[in-house]
């Protein structure tokens, strides 16, 4: 078994308060978070009341996929999230991987479709 360096650990349980608070922004209608994948490092934006702020920084191709890829995915997925009023953000488990999934209400299951980001 191959353990992961213990930044990516710490990665997922700071980026948890950081997603909270960009989540929890008082209503602004339309988008509220977007992928700069210009970058070398792509950055997942939130539309917050100072502007757009940088919420995730991704660093990493530790995955199957580019960080650029990834940042799209999340940030759309947020984007989603956001849309259908689905604002609970927890950590949890699927197909036995750490992740931050959604709910629609505290302490509900973090199921398929609801995976914001696997750590």
């Amino acid at each position: 078994m191959k353990l992961k360096p213990i930044s990516q650990i710490l990665l997922g349980l700071t980026i948890t308060p950081i997603i909270a608070l960009a989540v929890h922004q008082p209503g602004y209608a339309g988008e509220k978070f977007k992928c700069n994948d210009k970058l070398q490092n792509p950055i997942t934006l939130a539309k917050t009341s100072r502007g757009w702020q940088p919420m995730l920084v991704w660093e990493s191709n530790y995955f199957r996929i580019s960080k650029q890829e990834r940042c799209r995915i999340v940030s759309k997925r947020l984007q989603a999230y956001s849309d259908n009023r689905m604002l609970y953000l927890r950590g949890g488990k699927f197909n036995g991987l750490p992740v931050i999934c959604t709910a629609i209400k505290v302490g509900g299951n973090c199921l398929k479709e609801d995976v914001v980001i696997t750590l």
